[in-house]
């Protein structure tokens, strides 16, 4: 009788082991790209980070206890593969490389579910190209749209996946794939349109879908796992927001309409990564008092520490940059004109510094004007200083700028883009911005007019330039 409980005993643990759900999800594989030492598993809605090693002999192996966060963006190098993850996956990941190429792979339980993931993620890359969406009417982004639309939920379908959390999840973020598609070449029409002002865009009659049209971030789980999703619960908040407008009133009427597009926000993360967004705009007020108004403001609505952080810092670095106070330096910027230049090699003059951009279209819309100031205070004690913030594979197209444009004064390429120590040191996080320095090098307003605004003018004729 003993030896029949036994067996029963054992027989009912074996069986219950089979059925167990792991609370956590196993990673391995093999890479076989010698230069990469570590892999990095990211989630930009969340920020989580983690890096996991990689053997001598190129294997890997990890372990995550699955919560909220489900995909990911999985990198080796310079290579980035969508991934999804859930409890009780034991996904073995294989990375191949050749000369040119790195591919990825999937086995074990989970290598359904990223087959699928992965195909989907190529296909839309290759179907929706950012650069050609504005070349297209309404009609045929509508056709192409709904052809990626029609494509992602047949490749669900036909991935045989029996995973039917993941079916619900991906159906859903399917559509406001569609939807993200949309914003997307709405806002580039109109990007398109604001740098070119002999082209316009208006959206036709019943061409933007009601779901966008009437979106609400209130889905936590969505805006963590789905890229869409996510894509519209950031962009549509900061995008209703005038900042031309706003600029007209005072400190409550601003704090008021903060708050009033905050309301319609169901999800914290997503309030703090629109505060963050608009933050440093009002941090930037000239009156400092007005400036720690919303200081104090900002940090008693945030839930990031790290962003009440990062507020608190921006605020007592622009502490520093009042009126008289010695600049911060440039060091060897390269010319435009041939060899560096530094700040200190126009000790003696009034500096009007333009930081600004290839692909800023505000930047853009101040070269005239600039080209005017400039010619008007020719020969004057005076010089003006261009600085492009930006990045190094974006060189060349500064330079074909500089020469297209025909841009006069100090064309400036600084070392390390909105890195470089000097725009660090301005507490820059936008541009176009404009600094006016002393001859003595010391700051006479480290927000200056534009070369747009007359008030720049009248502070020119105070100083009697």
């Amino acid at each position: 009788m003993k030896n029949t409980i036994y067996i029963i005993l054992v027989l009912f643990s074996i069986v219950s082991c089979k059925n167990k759900v792991n609370d956590f999800a196993l990673i391995s594989g093999t890479i076989n790209d010698k230069k990469v030492d570590s892999l990095f598993l990211h989630n930009a809605s969340t920020n989580f980070k983690k890096s996991i090693a990689i053997n001598d002999d190129g294997t890997f192996n990890d372990t995550l206890v699955i919560d909220k966060v489900k995909a990911y963006k999985l990198s080796s190098g310079k290579n980035w593969y969508s991934i999804f993850l859930q409890n009780n996956y034991n996904l073995n990941i294989n990375i191949s490389k050749d000369s040119t190429n790195s591919t990825i792979s999937f086995s074990g339980i989970g290598a359904d579910v990223n087959n699928y993931y992965r195909s989907k993620a190529v296909f839309i890359k290759e179907k929706i190209k950012l650069s050609s969406l504005p070349k297209l009417s309404e009609q045929d982004f509508t056709r192409l749209a709904n052809k990626v639309t029609d494509s992602a939920s047949a490749m669900l379908q036909n991935a045989l996946i029996e995973d039917k959390n993941f079916i619900t999840f991906e159906t859903e973020n399917i559509f406001w794939n569609e939807i993200s598609n949309y914003m997307m070449y709405h806002y580039l029409k109109q990007n398109e349109a604001y740098r070119d002002t002999t082209k316009t865009y208006t959206p036709s009659s019943g061409f933007l879908p009601q779901a966008f049209l009437s979106f609400k971030s209130d889905n936590e789980d969505l805006y963590i796992n789905s890229e869409s999703y996510s894509n519209l619960s950031n962009v549509i908040p900061i995008r209703t927001i005038n900042f031309k407008d706003l600029s007209d009133r005072n400190s409550d009427e601003k704090i008021k309409f903060i708050d009033s597009i905050c309301s319609t926000i169901g999800i914290p993360l997503v309030k703090d990564f629109t505060l963050k967004n608009v933050g440093f705009r009002f941090l930037n007020d000239e009156n400092q008092e007005v400036a720690k108004t919303y200081l104090d403001y900002f940090t008693s609505i945030l839930s990031d520490e790290d962003i009440k952080t990062e507020f608190t810092d921006f605020y007592n670095k622009n502490q520093r940059l009042k009126k008289g106070a010695l600049s911060s330096k440039f060091t060897n910027y390269e010319n435009f004109a041939g060899g560096t230049t530094s700040l200190d090699d126009l000790k003696g003059k009034y500096v009007y510094i333009d930081v600004w951009a290839t692909w800023c279209g505000p930047c853009k819309k101040e070269i005239p004007f600039l080209k005017d100031v400039e010619k008007k205070y020719h020969g004057k004690n005076i010089e003006f200083v261009s600085i492009s913030v930006d990045t190094k594979p974006a060189y060349d197209s500064w330079k074909k700028m500089v020469t297209d444009k025909e841009l006069t004064g100090i064309q400036l390429f600084a070392d390390n883009a909105f890195d470089s120590k000097f725009i660090k040191d301005y507490n820059i996080k936008a541009i176009p911005r404009f600094i006016l320095i002393d001859p003595e090098g010391k700051i006479v307003n480290s927000k200056a007019p534009r070369p747009s605004n007359p008030d720049l003018i009248d502070l020119f004729n105070q100083l009697e330039i």
